[in-house]
């Protein structure tokens, strides 16, 4: 059975489209909401208690740990949100996120030594990146494309509140009473929400076309998504966890924790992200990275400017804390409006756009480094970051739903969370590592704070120039003129640039499963494997259709490393799958059929292709059909590809090239002969 999505069931009459706070979406909206808002002041209402809790438990020596449990486990939280979003659908990680979350809260309120209450930081980590992953699969899986963008706005807006009273207010309780007792208030105020929010999810299907283990889904390409394993994200979270205790002081024991945290980053981090990341490859690994750029540099800024206010500027209190209020806000305020420009400006400007700003907030910041400047400017540098993330951060998150297919969103989301954890932790050690040294060298910490604003212009630089890379490309029309169906009339528009010509071979379906089927299978083998070595020594992509359930593809024309892969669930290889997207982002407008078997998924595909945009060339002797026990009223096999040949020999579709070629012939680089969009033939001859 095929995924559906909401994004398959909008209206089709004139009745006005329904919104997030219709009948339609309400209990969705209501449900996350719920969970964010709780989440969020779970989040930031224990943040100022650490250093109190930690100087009660005669653990201030370990603080730099109880800091950073909570950033390693997210990413644990993260990619074990995402694995189980992709099996079940979001409804049972966000169940047992917000579940947990409630459980870590008293862990931590009932801390004795400070070891218990890093635990109980760690865990809430994980819930929490469960609880953002999952929302993120949630709102793709949930909403239509045209509702994305403003839930996505909706869930910031959601922060604001927490970020604004969560603080003060814990501040105030604890004054009053005692760290503990706002740890067990925030357990009790979160059980309500997360009731409501549990008993709203469960009217919600679990998302359809669930994974089967160890099989690629409907368009999964194998160069840019991949399952990751536990050991590994066990590693990651370890290994983020040492090294921002690492950086906390600057001597042999904690830099060799340091060290050890970023060898582990190194080795283990990349078998969390999509392949091609850290070389920024085109779609969801360049978007992966630059949400871990993005958050990286606006945390550490976060992070360092209040710490400069407070002990190189000395600022009273109240100002940093406004800085945090006027932030939220920022941040909220610049979500709503990239919600409003859905559809008028592409999503990679935004980004760009993002980065930019947030550029400019870090030079201000730096020149608050000079005793002239007034403090009170670097202030306003975070309120200013924050609106570049608001504008940047939903920007990505849609971008990854958009380079995903429906049921790999929540890996997708999954990505960006444990991306968002490596950034913070890289970044943050870095920053934190140049700044100890040169504070150690310069008797005022002002020219280390200069040091360390200068080092964030990097990650911002890199985010800015290479956001166009997150671009989702667009289907390239191959029509010379278009119909303007809206007003029923035929004529012609302005015609459209030609489009470069790009060949990609298909192989459909060579599987092992399907060999004892086969008529002539070693011949045909040997013809589509040579096939493809010449379209890979051309630079040509070979893209691998599978049907699922039916073994793996045969060894002669397994798929190389960075060749794509698609898993289909019936005879078109369009249908339900990330083809046609694959085949755009490539460039592509003229496919090559080959594979098993001709007058099934062959015969589908090559059509659907043609009504897809794409030119054909289907290769004589490269398709193949099954063998024909006797008697049988089908055609032998020989006579039936070669009947199938000769029809695509005279098929006319028009403004499509057609064309059929024994695998000899077959040069990539030649354009096809287009029919004319007023022959009168008819395609389906």
């Amino acid at each position: 059975m095929l995924p559906v999505t909401s994004d398959a069931r909008e209206p089709s009459d004139s009745s006005p489209a329904p919104g997030l706070f219709s009948r339609t979406y309400l209990a969705v909206t209501a449900s996350f909401a719920a969970v964010m808002f709780l989440t969020g002041f779970a989040a930031l209402a224990v943040m100022p208690l650490l250093p109190v809790a930690a100087r009660d438990l005669d653990g201030v020596g370990l603080y730099p740990l109880v800091a950073g449990a909570f950033v390693a486990a997210s990413l644990l939280g993260g990619v074990l949100g995402g694995a189980w979003a992709d099996r079940a659908g979001a409804r049972q990680p966000l169940t047992a996120g917000v579940v947990l979350t409630v459980a870590t809260l008293l862990v931590s309120a009932t801390s004795t030594t400070i070891w218990q209450l890093a635990l109980g930081r760690f865990t809430d980590g994980i819930a929490a990146g469960m609880v953002a992953v999952s929302i993120n699969a949630a709102i793709g899986q949930s909403y239509p494309d045209r509702l994305r963008a403003r839930a996505l706005s909706l869930m910031s807006a959601c922060w604001i509140v927490p970020s604004l009273a969560g603080p003060p207010l814990a501040g105030l309780v604890a004054a009053s009473w005692s760290w503990r007792v706002v740890f067990f208030g925030v357990a009790a105020f979160t059980l309500i929400p997360a009731a409501a929010a549990v008993l709203l999810l469960r009217g919600q299907p679990a998302q359809q076309g669930a994974k089967e283990a160890g099989t690629r889904e409907p368009g999964e390409v194998d160069t840019s998504v991949r399952r990751p394993a536990l050991p590994a994200t066990v590693a990651v979270s370890v290994a983020a966890a040492l090294t921002q205790y690492g950086v906390s002081a600057w001597n042999v024991w904690h830099a060799v924790c340091a060290s050890a945290g970023l060898v582990l980053l190194v080795v283990c981090a990349p078998k969390l992200l999509p392949r091609h990341t850290w070389r920024a490859g085109s779609g969801l690994p360049a978007t992966v990275l630059l949400r871990a750029l993005t958050s990286g540099a606006f945390f550490t800024l976060e992070a360092f400017v209040p710490l400069m206010l407070s002990t190189a500027r000395h600022v009273p209190g109240v100002v940093t804390g406004l800085a945090f209020t006027g932030a939220a806000l920022a941040w909220a305020g610049a979500s709503w409006v990239q919600g409003r420009l859905q559809n008028r400006v592409p999503r990679h400007r935004l980004v760009a756009v993002g980065a930019s700003i947030m550029a400019i907030a870090v030079a201000v910041a730096a020149l608050c480094t000079l005793p002239a400047v007034p403090p009170a400017a670097a202030a306003s540098s975070m309120a200013i970051a924050a609106v570049g993330m608001g504008l940047a951060t939903p920007s990505l998150t849609l971008l990854s739903l958009a380079h995903s297919p429906a049921d790999r969103q929540g890996y997708a989301s999954g990505a960006m969370q444990t991306a968002q954890s490596l950034g913070q932790t890289l970044v943050l050690a870095v920053t934190s590592a140049l700044f100890t040294a040169l504070s150690a060298a310069w008797a005022s910490r002002l020219p280390a704070f200069a040091g360390a604003y200068a080092l964030l212009i990097l990650p911002i630089a890199g985010a800015a120039f290479l956001a166009g890379r997150t671009r989702v490309a667009d289907a390239a029309p191959n029509d010379a003129l278009t119909l303007s169906v809206a007003s029923g009339e035929g004529q012609p528009h302005k015609p459209l640039p030609p489009t470069p010509h790009r060949a990609a071979l298909l192989v459909i379906d060579m599987q092992g499963d399907l060999r004892p089927l086969m008529h002539r299978p070693d011949t045909i083998v040997a013809t589509i494997a040579q096939l493809s070595a010449r379209a890979r020594a051309a630079n040509i992509p070979v893209i691998t259709v599978q049907q699922r359930g039916c073994g793996d593809v045969l060894p002669p024309l397994a798929p190389h490393s960075g060749d794509p892969v698609v898993t289909k669930t019936c005879a078109d290889a369009f249908l339900g799958t990330g083809l046609d997207e694959i085949l755009s982002r490539l460039g592509v407008t003229e496919v090559l059929v080959t594979g098993f078997a001709t007058e099934n998924c062959v015969e589908t595909t090559a059509r659907q292709a043609l009504s897809h945009g794409y030119d054909l060339v289907l290769v004589a002797d490269g398709h193949t059909t099954s063998v024909r026990s006797q008697p049988t009223d089908f055609a032998p096999p020989d006579q039936a590809i070669a009947h199938h040949n000769e029809i695509y020999r005279h098929i006319d579709f028009p403004e499509r090239g057609v064309r059929v070629l024994p695998s000899a012939e077959v040069d990539f680089t030649a354009s096809p002969r287009k029919r004319p969009l007023s022959h009168t033939s008819v395609p389906d001859a």
